[in-house]
């Protein structure tokens, strides 16, 4: 029977993919015909712009030579034009994250990340897993709700599914209106707030995640879709908070009665989550009034907390914040809001990459011991940023055990811990299975979900 339903999985899976790819994406390439002569070819759709006299023009990539050209869009065929107005929503897409939106382009991004395109099967079943995992109210979890929810957006929003994705629509669009209404219902102080208890600790990691989880949603969803309004003033109001809430020295930090605390000390792990919040939302093209200071002083903050060894962190294994559990989060962090000149040649993003890599190679990744999947979700993102050996070592260890452990369903079994039972997944409790299988997607799904850093 478990293989019947292995099987079942697997072939559900490959068919929506291929329903995926021929139903809402075109292909990147078709042929263009400009009815004045002007142009005739294989081309893909790069972007819509406005010339000198106002026209509106098809910027086109040709198949041939890669060179770009410009074309007056009333100029084009009517079959063209009407090719091009239903593409004109993928297109308010920030073309960093276009890509993940078609089957050909992420197969792509893999094949260059020297990743198996396999994956897509794995994370395909893991999202069908998480779609029949969804609560009636939208959310996800039992007693993390805002966490597991956003963490399940995030999953969908990074293999492209967004709120006009054919197979995901409405898991998308009820938990962003889970998270939304949430925040709009929580009071002050606490108005905006991702987290169905805004006064505990945990509501600090809730609303991060719920921020980054959102604001990918927003990137994915087209400019002229029914309440992207809603959806942009709730995501713009809680990057509010999260500028609102950085400290003086850069850092976040939570008090159990208050949830954030900016008078208190610093954290690295909750500041990581912060971060990538401002990252994602900066991609997403929303701004709040302080971000550019709040990301500067966050740079600093992260270049204070490299540890002698060369990792960010403290250097003693058993403390909730060594540097083998925080660098990962730590270093795609530093990639991200350090100037965008910023190169792997940068000499502290090197020190981390040559630390992180040489414990690698020191401690194999085991998914039997010493695994941490928040770890190696972060881990991933930064040597993928990274690039080079640093990248292929962790690529060649990681993608091959997560394939491995995941269950016919969809779902992944329980990992083994090593010294921190708190940076496990069983810290979730009755959300552990949903919270190792957001992980574990999230990981597979690197990269199509990032690009790297200059300088590879």
């Amino acid at each position: 029977m478990g293989k019947i339903s292995s099987i079942a999985v697997r072939l559900v899976s490959i068919l929506l993919l291929v329903f995926y790819v021929h139903t809402v994406t075109a292909q990147e390439y078709r042929k263009f015909t400009a009815a004045d002569g002007s142009f005739s070819g294989m081309a893909a759709l790069v972007n819509l712009e406005k010339d000198r006299t106002g026209a509106e023009v098809a910027v086109l990539k040709r198949q041939a030579d890669g060179r770009v050209v410009k074309v007056i869009l009333s100029r084009l065929s009517p079959e063209d034009i009407a090719w091009v107005e239903s593409e004109r929503a993928v297109l308010s897409v920030p073309e960093v994250m276009r890509s993940r939106m078609t089957l050909e382009n992420r197969v792509r991004l893999r094949k260059e990340s020297g990743s198996d395109p396999s994956a897509e099967v794995a994370v395909e079943a893991a999202l069908s897993w998480l779609s029949g995992r969804q609560n009636q109210d939208g959310s996800w979890g039992a007693s993390n709700k805002a966490a597991m929810t956003g963490l399940a957006l995030l999953a969908m929003a990074g293999n492209g599914h967004g709120p006009l994705s054919p197979v995901y629509a409405d898991p998308v669009k009820r938990g962003t209106a889970f998270l939304t209404d949430l925040a709009a219902r929580n009071a002050a102080p606490f108005t905006g707030v991702f987290s169905d208890r805004p006064a505990l600790i945990t509501s600090t990691y809730e609303h991060a995640i719920g921020t980054q989880a959102l604001s990918e949603i927003y990137a994915l969803t087209p400019r002229s879709a029914e309440n992207v309004a809603g959806l942009k003033s709730a995501v713009e109001n809680a990057l509010g908070i999260i500028v609102k809430k950085q400290n003086p020295q850069g850092a976040w930090a939570y008090k159990d009665g208050i949830g954030y605390d900016p008078l208190g000390a610093t954290d690295l792990s909750v500041s990581c989550w912060q971060i990538h919040a401002l990252w994602a939302c900066r991609t997403a093209g929303l701004q709040r009034e302080g971000m550019p200071a709040a990301i500067a002083k966050a740079a600093k903050y992260l270049e204070s907390t490299r540890s002698t060894d060369g990792g960010f962190g403290k250097p003693d294994r058993n403390s909730h914040y060594n540097q083998w559990n925080l660098s990962g989060g730590a270093l795609s962090g530093y990639f991200e809001v350090k100037p965008n000149d910023l190169t792997t040649a940068d000499p502290v993003a090197q020190s981390v990459v040559r630390w992180m890599t040489a414990q690698l190679k020191k401690e194999p990744l085991d998914w039997t011991k010493g695994c941490y999947l928040y770890t190696w979700y972060f881990n991933s993102m930064a040597l993928h940023k990274a690039g080079g050996e640093a990248w292929e070592l962790w690529r060649k260890q990681c993608e091959p055990i997560l394939k491995a452990n995941q269950l016919p369903n969809g779902s992944w079994k329980p990992e083994t811990v090593g010294e921190i039972a708190a940076a496990g997944t069983s810290a979730a409790a009755a959300d552990n299975d949903i919270y190792r299988t957001c992980l574990a997607t999230l990981i597979l799904e690197t990269p199509v979900r990032y690009s790297k850093a200059k300088g590879r």
